[in-house]
Formats: structure tokens, C-alpha cells, sequence
């Protein structure tokens, strides 16, 4: 993780990232008593960008999914390729309304820019959608 940061533009394996920033979020979501599981993709999904942006990107976004999952929840990391390109879908947010972008951190808007990203909400499926270029 430490060394993404040298990494200004890389292309990367979706899974994996999300893997490794699951992985690092493992011991705040047990202490939520939450569940996190990913996804492996049919095929490799590779993302071209700054890797280490794209980590604290999914990292505030499982914050806010942590803060609005009960607990003894699984929350499941679907990262997936669409017609426009790749998103990750974070599933399981019990708590999902309307309003959840005043509840996103304002750094994950400069994220997003950053990263010619953008996040969405289903609130019927209770999941954020990222939505990588």
C-alpha cells in the first residue's frame, strides 16, 4: 500500500486493489462486527490511473458503507466491467438513502475529480456504485 503512492499512473487489477484495501479495512469492519467479501470478475478488470487515489477512493467509500451497515452485515465488493467501463459496486449498505452524498466525505469528491471517476447510488439494491473511466 505504502509504495502505490510512487505510482502516479499504473494500470492496476481492479480485484486485487480491492482485495488489498478489503483486506486493510478488515480489522474497523470486525470491530462493526461486518463482513467483507470480494467478488473475483470473470475476466481481469484493469484500471488505468494513480493506484493510490483509486485506494482511498475505496476506502471512504467503505467508511460511509461501514457507518450505514448494521452489524452482523455482509458487505460484498463487486468489481465488474459495464459498457462505459468499469465499476465496483459495494452491496449491502443497510442504510442506504436519497441523501448519502452529504454523508460522503468531501475528500472522496476531490478523489473522484482526480480520478475521472463518479459515484452513484442504487438506494432499492442498497449499493454505491464507482464508476471508473
Amino acid at each position: 500500500f505504502a509504495h502505490s503512492i510512487d505510482n502516479f499512473q499504473a494500470q492496476v487489477d481492479l480485484f486485487e486493489l480491492t482485495g488489498l484495501v478489503a483486506n486493510l479495512a478488515g480489522r474497523l469492519a470486525a470491530m462493526r462486527k461486518l463482513t467483507i467479501q470480494v467478488e473475483q470478475p470473470k475476466a481481469p478488470l484493469v484500471f488505468s490511473g494513480n493506484p493510490f487515489l483509486l485506494q482511498n477512493l475505496i476506502w471512504l467509500c467503505l467508511e460511509f458503507a461501514f457507518k450505514a451497515t448494521n452489524a452482523d452485515s455482509t458487505l460484498l465488493l463487486i468489481p465488474e466491467g459495464v459498457d462505459t467501463g468499469i465499476t465496483l459496486r459495494i452491496c449491502g449498505i443497510d442504510s442506504l438513502d436519497e441523501g448519502f452524498s452529504g454523508k460522503i466525505p468531501t475528500e472522496s469528491e476531490d478523489l473522484l475529480a482526480a480520478l475521472g471517476a463518479r459515484l452513484s447510488a442504487n438506494c432499492n439494491s442498497k449499493e454505491l456504485i464507482l464508476h471508473l473511466a
